[in-house]
């Protein structure tokens, strides 16, 4: 009996000591100060919505072993006073932001140089350039994010996730959803970065002057969507995935659905630039419009692509396979190789194929329902 009850004092104990170390974060904290300042490492909680319109930045975190738990609650700010919502400053390991909402900002989540961050549960309303922004990060996690923005038209350039030189980037089950700007919207754009996994990812309704669901380079694309992208008169460009300076992505099992309108110039599904080494795996590219429509386009001088057991399920004038060297030059030494195996080609009219002969090579290519087929080289 004895035992019994130094073993239930002791769990007491322990369960008692961790709730001495989470630290309570009310509106008062902030009344008399310009930013909320974590500098002890520890576990701490927002315990009632933050409505903070005047402020800069409302938290910041500066020292590592850090969780901040938004439980629940709702952090507001003003998207025209350039507020950040949580700043991560550089060289801080190990934080954790979780189970809440930001609303209202100009970047609702900064991260600085040489951190390692995770945010999950998290959804961000109404960012106005940025809902999230990461710079040389070491290894960074985000899952279950979602960023919305209804009823909220900018007038700048806006980035769902926005992730730049950083290594060991991890994105699951993230949404990027109804943003608005008249300049160019990106859902999730990864630039200049290492090893970078994306996974069960969606972005759907951009309206911008241009639009593309996802820009990256050297990373693998599974299970994720790019859809409903809208258009008007005079947008410029439109795309699902859009690779640009990269050298060893993967996309597979992935799916583009119903991007552009009669009136956008330029509708990619998916679209390389620069790009020498991706392997393209068992995708669906469909309803695809524009003036100048393809299911995937190729503008690099120098690569080497595989597209394999694609489909290709498009609707008016469609072009469902690269233009091979777009920009091609006078050099002899370049090449521009495509191996394409397996690939199917559904509904289709008008022109199919654009290909340079010499440099392109098709296997098992199955094309049903098309007319006025016309292959030129």
């Amino acid at each position: 009996m004895n035992k019994k009850l130094l073993l239930i004092s002791s769990i007491f104990f322990i369960i008692s000591s961790s709730e001495i170390n989470v630290y309570d974060i009310r509106k008062t904290n902030l009344n008399n100060d310009p930013v909320y300042e974590i500098t002890i490492g520890g576990s701490y909680r927002i315990i009632e919505n933050l409505n903070l319109p005047n402020k800069k930045t409302i938290i910041r975190i500066n020292t590592s072993d850090v969780r901040l738990s938004l439980n629940k609650q709702t952090i507001t700010g003003d998207s025209d006073l350039s507020t950040v919502g949580i700043e991560i400053m550089p060289g801080v390991k190990n934080i954790k932001i979780s189970n809440g909402t930001i609303v209202s900002m100009h970047t609702a989540i900064d991260i600085k140089s040489n951190c390692s961050v995770t945010l999950e549960n998290i959804k961000i309303i109404s960012p106005t350039c940025y809902a999230i922004k990461s710079f040389k990060t070491t290894d960074l996690t985000l899952k279950n994010v979602s960023i919305v923005s209804p009823c909220k038209d900018v007038n700048n350039n806006l980035f769902g996730i926005y992730i730049e030189n950083s290594n060991l980037t991890c994105l699951e089950n993230c949404l990027v959803s109804n943003l608005k700007s008249s300049e160019s919207i990106t859902g999730i754009c990864i630039k200049n970065c290492n090893s970078t996994y994306i996974k069960n990812c969606s972005t759907s309704d951009f309206n911008g002057k241009t639009a593309i669901g996802y820009l990256f380079e050297n990373s693998i694309l599974t299970k994720c969507e790019s859809s409903e992208t809208q258009g008007h008169v005079g947008q410029e460009l439109v795309a699902g995935f859009s690779l640009k300076n990269e050298t060893s992505s993967i996309i597979k099992n992935c799916s583009i659905n119903t991007l552009g309108h009669k009136d956008t110039e330029k509708c990619y599904g998916i679209c390389l630039e620069d790009s020498t080494g991706s392997f393209i795996e068992k995708n669906w590219i469909q309803l695809c419009t524009g003036k100048q429509v393809y299911g995937f386009v190729d503008f690099s001088l120098d690569s080497n692509v595989l597209l394999k057991a694609n489909i290709f399920y498009l609707n008016g004038k469609n072009r469902i396979f690269p233009l091979v060297n777009r920009n091609k030059t006078n050099d002899t030494e370049s090449q521009n190789i495509k191996l394409c195996y397996k690939n199917t080609a559904k509904d289709l009219t008008g022109l199919i194929m654009e290909v340079d002969s010499s440099m392109f090579k098709t296997l098992d290519l199955q094309i049903y329902g098309w007319t006025n087929l016309c292959i030129t080289e």
